[in-house]
């Protein structure tokens, strides 16, 4: 079963994505357009997506489908993934396809970490 909650993080101007259960391409879909409604309602361009709760079932060749699917609008976002899971393989080369395509994602293994990218400079959509 998958499960989301978006929380606006008013200080740090960014939301907070968690992620439970099984997330294939539909999943995806949800949560992304879930995330851009919250995003515009607040202003922000900014996405901290903990994954780490998340059985990942969308596969290598679906990974295209993904960005075309995913996301409308300049976003920056971390990823937090654990990188012991059956899946992390895919978290890592979703972040290079999407850094070789121009999008800004990174992966981190620590929300601490994750947050401290987003925000060490201003990418703030006003």
């Amino acid at each position: 079963m998958f499960t989301y909650q978006i929380d606006y993080l008013e200080v740090e101007r960014v939301l907070r994505t968690t992620v439970r259960g099984h997330y294939d391409l539909a999943a995806h879909v949800q949560l992304c357009e879930a995330a851009n409604s919250v995003a515009a309602q607040h202003g922000v361009n900014r996405i901290l997506a903990d994954f780490r709760e998340a059985e990942l079932a969308i596969g290598l060749t679906e990974l295209n489908d993904v960005q075309k699917r995913g996301l409308k609008g300049d976003y920056r976002i971390a990823f937090v993934y654990d990188p012991s899971h059956s899946s992390a393989e895919h978290f890592e080369l979703f972040e290079k396809i999407a850094w070789m395509a121009g999008f800004e994602r990174r992966l981190f293994i620590a929300p601490e970490l994750a947050m401290a990218w987003l925000t060490c400079y201003g990418l703030v959509s006003e």
